[in-house]
């Protein structure tokens, strides 16, 4: 049985990928993708994708571990002191990941929310270049946590 593996950020940058190939033809039947005009017929198909891309992989790497699904796409969630989240090297475990967003290019751009100690978001948003960023996930559960940065794509 061969494994084929690739990264948490890889998965993050397909994510953007088929979030920008999807843009004309959300455009061809109305349905806004640019902030600030997407509302929820996006957020529904852009967390639907999330799921499926990145939280599905991270899911089926860690099989049977219990592990919490990842925060959903798009959330901000009251907490993630409980939570799995995807953060970034950068920002490390005090910023979670929220969404991609566009600065010049459609879903160039990573939007963390800042946390707290207790693990609360706060008012601060940090933002960084898609292209540029790592990921890690970060995955809890009732026995602990388990940070991965790299997952199973094909067995």
């Amino acid at each position: 049985m061969s494994r084929r593996y690739g990264s948490v950020t890889d998965l993050v940058v397909v994510l953007g990928e088929c979030l920008s190939a999807l843009t004309p033809y959300m455009s061809k039947v109305g349905i806004p993708w640019k902030e600030p005009n997407n509302y929820d017929d996006w957020d529904e198909i852009a967390g639907a994708v999330y799921s499926s891309v990145v939280g599905k992989t991270v899911a089926y790497t860690v099989e049977g571990k219990g592990f919490r699904k990842l925060a959903p796409y798009g959330l901000c969630m009251p907490t993630y002191a409980e939570a799995s989240f995807l953060f970034s090297t950068q920002f490390g475990r005090e910023a979670a990941f929220v969404k991609l967003v566009t600065s010049n290019d459609a879903f160039d751009t990573v939007l963390f929310i800042s946390l707290n100690a207790e693990g609360k978001p706060t008012d601060e948003w940090k933002k960084s270049a898609l292209r540029q960023t790592q990921f890690f996930a970060l995955l809890r559960s009732e026995n602990g946590e388990r940070e991965i940065e790299n997952v199973i794509l094909e067995e």
